[in-house]
């Protein structure tokens, strides 16, 4: 946990890490989760999607993308919200034809 707080400090500091910071984000969100209540968490999954979009790592941008989504599940009350960011992802990985990605996303659309 404390080397997950260490990295996220270092991803500001360090010189073309913004193609790393997605990856960085991604990894470092699922461990914090076991620490810190979801919801104090999640958003660092949408960061991490949007770093990883801006670098062009698609990649990592479509996992980020599919942690949010199901993280949705347990964070938000209203599963109209849950819903609208599942058909967000599964749209998303349709137009960037992510088969792969896409199984783990349809059972929840």
């Amino acid at each position: 946990y404390r080397y997950v707080k260490l990295a996220k400090q270092l991803l500001g500091r360090i010189a073309g890490s913004n193609e790393v910071a997605g990856e960085v984000l991604k990894v470092s969100t699922n461990v914090v989760c076991f620490v810190e209540p979801a919801q104090s968490t999640i958003e660092f999954f949408k960061e991490g999607f949007n770093l990883s979009m801006a670098s062009g790592d698609l990649i990592t941008a479509m996992e980020c993308s599919i942690y949010y989504s199901t993280s949705t599940f347990w964070v938000y009350p209203s599963l109209a919200i849950v819903k609208k960011n599942v058909d967000n992802t599964r749209k998303m990985l349709e137009q960037q034809n992510h088969l792969t990605f896409l199984g783990f996303i349809l059972p929840m659309s």
